[in-house]
């Protein structure tokens, strides 16, 4: 049971900090932002965003309209009515005007190839490997417990 404490504690702390400071972590999967951004990287973003004060050249997270991923992108236009992104690597700009409503965050840094992990966690694989990790740890605590216990009963009496 100690084994599995301590992480489930460093996960709360985590969890509450990202909760106050408006930090999350964003895994970037494609080469879309290389050389700035390589692929698989897990991005530190902001998502406290003051809409106003974006430019060009500001990296940003958004919500891509037509299904819903998260993609990080370099502002390179900003208009009125919106602003337009395009990925370092890209030869054009997405093609799509984003408002404020759209913007979830701004790039703050990255780990490279972090984002492997991060994605792997995602999926029921990944879930999968977690949760035996887990019991595995438990069962090792479970198992150093009990021979201590046994260890403990096999002293002979000094008296």
């Amino acid at each position: 049971l100690q084994a599995a404490t301590v992480p489930i504690l460093v996960f709360l702390v985590i969890f509450g900090v990202a909760l106050v400071t408006g930090l999350r972590l964003c895994p970037n999967t494609t080469g879309s932002m290389a050389p700035t951004i390589p692929a698989y990287s897990l991005c530190l973003i902001d998502t406290h965003v003051d809409y106003d004060s974006l430019q060009v050249g500001d990296i940003v997270v958004y919500d891509r309209p037509y299904n819903h991923m998260q993609v990080i992108h370099r502002i390179v236009t900003v208009l009125p009515d919106g602003i337009i992104t395009k990925g370092d690597a890209n030869p054009v700009d997405d093609g799509i005007l984003l408002t404020e409503a759209d913007i979830t965050g701004v790039y703050l840094c990255h780990i490279p190839g972090a984002g492997l992990a991060a994605n792997l966690i995602r999926t029921p694989v990944g879930i999968g490997i977690i949760l035996t990790i887990v019991v595995l740890l438990l069962i090792s605590d479970a198992r150093s417990s009990s021979r201590r216990k046994q260890d403990g009963n096999n002293v002979p009496d000094s008296r």
